[in-house]
């Protein structure tokens, strides 16, 4: 196409040519010129400075590790922080499992987030290069794994649950601890400061360098990333307070963050169940139900109010089903209510290894596995066609999330107790360490990584099978994301922790008054480097 053509005169020629029996309204182009305008300077010499600070901390710790030279100094200290060749050390290490250790939480992690830039993947294939093969995605029954990959996301909620009350329960906090305001403010406190700077780091750089990726896909998608970046230009601000999922659909900034926003908001309730847990396990036990009760009748009165759908592909309104139902913390509650029932379980009951028989350990693993399947195959029909009633529909989506609760709940708690087996030994396996450490920042870099390599090629996703699509695009682009992740959070996230950490000794001493704040959530520098359960508070929060 000639180069004096532009954007409004391709549509008319298009038009008057009649070579198909379309009209069209628009043309997107795939590349086009981006001032570099004070944020995109402003925000480079950040990154750039970053960077050096980087290169000067990993070569002096390096050449100081060398020569067994002991660093020694505040500055040297704090600038080491910043040594990939220390942080990397943390991220990759693989080591044997304590006691302490919540067995298979980082297999399941990795596993779900592959769920999760997998499910992304198909959501850009539409439009694809071809529609015909589209036509039929939902009529085969094995496409419901990709169809129902919104459970990984629930998965995520439970694990977070877990994990918030099993850090908590596990250092048995006194009486005098719940009831100290120091207690609750660290509480908070650590987790803003644990989440927010590789979070909010990421969206100035979706911002600025988001609109230089350009291409055929981006074309085909007629460049929904653009106005993506002029919404986080102007409502970043929500994304910082963490309330990103409330409110029109248009202010919301940058698409995945939304889990963020929801998971930290159960987060700010979760110590109304801690505590009552804390003075008794059935005071606890009835407030999590309750909450998850409540979440059920308000799914019901929803779904009845606005005729919503069980998924995305059935009747019902669809338009709606983000806004009212898919965001919001008090539809989302119950796997986390779940969860912190789990991790209650756990750090009470986990060291004891409870023996159980055999027959009943492969009964529950067959029970769990069946509804695992059925969440995820039964709604078959109904995205072929079959019409479901409201109550039906409201009942799969209240149900079949709490049902997916149970299923992930036991193999954690299975495979933490000894039940598991050869299950056991394939999800406990240390390798899973490395992936599970880097889930928090792959959530959040794969949607920006997932669109800069789908624009690599120069036409847009082709569709032969979704066995093609899974191994030429999601595995590769989940490949792309961790190495991206790993340098994040190289950088912007283990460097914040071992600042807290340090911040804290200075401020209150190495005295047991200290000790015991940070057992209320900080995580000490052996949680970092080698207790899963203390950082994946941090990558379970996608």
């Amino acid at each position: 196409m000639s180069g004096s053509c532009n954007s409004e005169d391709l549509p008319i020629l298009f038009n008057n040519l009649k070579l198909i029996p379309f009209t069209a309204c628009a043309a997107f182009c795939s590349k086009f010129p981006v001032e570099k305008n004070s944020g995109f300077w402003g925000f480079s010499i950040f990154l750039a400075a970053m960077i050096a600070i980087l290169l000067i901390a990993s070569v002096l710790d390096f050449v100081l590790e060398k020569n067994n030279i002991e660093s020694s100094g505040s500055m040297l200290k704090i600038l080491f922080c910043f040594s990939i060749w220390s942080n990397s050390e943390v991220i990759l290490s693989v080591k044997e499992q304590k006691v302490g250790f919540i067995k298979s939480m980082d297999s399941i992690r990795f596993l779900s987030m592959l769920w999760v830039v997998t499910g992304h993947t198909f959501t850009f294939l539409i439009p694809p290069d071809t529609l015909k093969s589209l036509s039929n995605f939902t009529n085969s029954y094995w496409n419901h794994l990709i169809l129902n990959a919104f459970f990984s996301v629930d998965t995520f909620f439970l694990l977070s649950g877990t994990v918030v009350a099993y850090l908590f329960f596990k250092q048995k906090p006194t009486k005098s601890q719940i009831s100290s305001p120091m207690t609750w403010i660290l509480f908070y406190v650590h987790r803003f400061l644990r989440l927010t700077p590789p979070y909010m780091i990421f969206i100035g750089f979706y911002v600025v360098y988001g609109q230089y990726v350009q291409g055929p896909f981006s074309a085909s998608q007629f460049n929904t990333l653009l106005p993506g970046i002029q919404t986080c230009q102007s409502y970043w601000w929500k994304n910082l307070l963490y309330m990103n999922n409330m409110g029109d659909a248009e202010t919301a900034c940058y698409a995945p963050s939304w889990y963020l926003a929801v998971d930290t908001q159960l987060y700010l309730i979760a110590p109304i169940i801690l505590i009552g847990l804390c003075f008794s396990s059935l005071i606890g036990s009835i407030i999590a139900v309750i909450g998850c009760v409540a979440s059920v009748v308000t799914v019901y009165i929803l779904y009845s109010t606005y005729d919503l759908p069980a998924d995305f592909f059935g009747n019902g309104n669809t338009n709606l089903l983000y806004d009212m139902i898919y965001h919001k913390p008090w539809i989302r509650c119950p796997p986390y209510f779940m969860g912190l029932l789990v991790g209650y379980f756990l750090a009470k009951f986990g060291s004891q290894k409870v023996k159980i028989p055999w027959i009943l350990a492969i009964f529950g693993w067959i029970l769990a596995f069946g509804l695992g399947i059925a969440c995820m195959f039964c709604t078959y029909d109904y995205d072929k066609g079959v019409k479901w009633s409201i109550f039906a529909r409201a009942t799969y989506y209240n149900f079949s999330r709490i049902a997916w609760s149970f299923f992930v709940s036991w193999v954690i708690i299975a495979n933490h107790m000894g039940w598991g087996g050869p299950i056991d030994n394939f999800m406990s396996h240390t390798i899973w360490q490395p992936l599970g450490r880097l889930s928090y920042c792959v959530y959040i870099v794969h949607f920006f990584t997932l669109f800069w390599f789908l624009n690599i090629s120069d036409h847009s996703i082709h569709f032969y099978s979704t066995f093609q699509v899974f191994i030429y695009y999601a595995v590769p682009a989940c490949l792309l994301s961790y190495i991206f992740a790993f340098f994040w959070s190289s950088l912007f996230e283990i460097p914040i922790l071992k600042l807290e950490k340090m911040m804290i000794e200075g401020l209150m001493g190495r005295t047991k008054k200290n000790q015991e704040v940070e057992n209320q959530g900080l995580e000490n520098e052996n949680s970092l480097e080698e207790d899963n359960s203390g950082s994946s508070e941090r990558l379970i929060t996608l």
